[in-house]
């Protein structure tokens, strides 16, 4: 197929693993990026473009990889750090609730360390509470599941990681997973430099009326 040397970006092997991977992880949509870094950096992106953010304020795990939090400091997020749950690394319930108390976030990011799951129920509770938008970084997560869901599909958005040393490889690779119609939109034409070559025809049509 390298070989052939006819098409080496985006065709219909990408669209192809896409809907396996939505299929998968539950979800109605999945963006394939060049990485999961990117992965992070579009989902928090596109948040800010689809107008979904009230503020600049930001809660991300104290343990976390550095481009769960980088993305946050290249678009300017004023960033509190939770701090860790000892049983399962992800975020310490009572200190994310002060902060979301304190500190009144757009939204959160969580990471599910090593594929251990955050106390997802009580994190959602404590979202609906203060109206923080949730997302989740699953990039060492991927299969693994908590509330007879897989990770990846308990939040606004997640993102995932193919990087060598995770579940599967592209070699490099990443996916954004989405229930959200808008939210997908966005990252899509944001993954084309904003360009809306890749929109459905419907949006298309939106954009030019607009």
């Amino acid at each position: 197929w390298i070989q052939a040397g006819n098409r080496l970006t985006k065709a219909q092997r990408t669209i192809e693993f896409e809907r396996l991977f939505k299929d998968y992880i539950g979800t109605d949509y999945a963006i394939y990026v060049n990485s999961g870094s990117s992965a992070n950096l579009m989902m928090i992106y596109g948040l800010k473009e689809a107008g979904y953010l009230r503020n600049n304020k930001v809660i991300a795990p104290a343990v976390s990889w550095v481009t769960t939090v980088s993305p946050l400091i290249q678009l300017g997020f004023d960033i509190s750090l939770c701090e860790c749950d000892r049983n399962d690394l992800g975020l310490d319930i009572q200190h994310f609730e002060q902060l979301c108390k304190d500190q009144r976030p757009s939204f959160a990011i969580l990471v599910h360390v090593l594929g251990h799951a955050n106390q997802m129920a009580a994190i959602q509770a404590i979202c609906d509470k203060y109206d923080v938008i949730l997302i989740e970084d699953a990039c060492e997560a991927l299969g693994s599941e908590t509330l007879a869901k897989k990770l990846g599909n308990l939040s606004l958005a997640a993102s995932f990681s193919f990087y060598y040393g995770h579940h599967i490889s592209t070699i490099e690779g990443g996916m954004v997973t989405t229930n959200d119609e808008k939210l997908y939109n966005v990252m899509v034409s944001l993954r084309s430099h904003g360009w809306s070559r890749d929109l459905p025809a419907d949006e298309h049509q939106r954009l030019a009326e607009k």
